[in-house]
């Protein structure tokens, strides 16, 4: 009998370990297509772009931090023209983008880092080609900045079932 309990607690423990996610700290842009899956838990560490000609696919359940962070310190991900985004969580698992340390903030917790921006090639109400402020002092690449122009059809991806928290 106390083997068998034995095996059970050791059977469990090891079941648990496997629930366990991995957190994968993401440094650098997104070059090419990719995919973040629900078994991980990814953490921005600096502003990070998905650049032209990438997509990146993100797993209903995924949970995304920034890590803590303003102004040029910010962490963030941008979504550049020519680049998309498709974040399809679900009511019963949505994707979370959230700060790094989110344990006790609440609703009225903002700022704790740069959030999710999504530049397009659509028209705004601006005449000109723009930059994203705050995100053009990181970068003096314009390819990873600019936003705005007079393609209406522009597809930037898809955001559906997506919490964006203390940004």
């Amino acid at each position: 009998m106390k083997k068998a309990t034995l095996l059970i607690a050791a059977f469990l423990s090891m079941s648990f370990l496997a629930m366990a996610q991995t957190t994968v700290t993401v440094s650098s842009n997104i070059t090419t297509d990719t995919e973040w899956t629900a078994d991980n838990e990814y953490l921005l560490d600096g502003m990070i772009f998905v650049t032209e000609g990438a997509d990146l696919y993100i797993e209903a359940g995924t949970t995304v931090r920034g890590a803590e962070g303003q102004d040029l310190d910010a962490s963030g991900l941008v979504v550049t023209r020519g680049s998309r985004l498709f974040a399809e969580g679900t009511a019963e698992t949505p994707i979370v983008f959230t700060a790094e340390n989110d344990e006790g903030l609440t609703k009225d917790d903002v700022g704790e880092w740069g959030g999710v921006i999504i530049l397009g090639r659509a028209s705004t109400n601006n005449t000109v080609e723009a930059t994203i402020e705050g995100v053009n002092e990181i970068t003096d690449d314009p390819a990873l900045v600019g936003y705005g122009g007079d393609n209406d059809m522009d597809d930037s991806g898809v955001l559906r079932y997506v919490s964006i928290r203390h940004t």
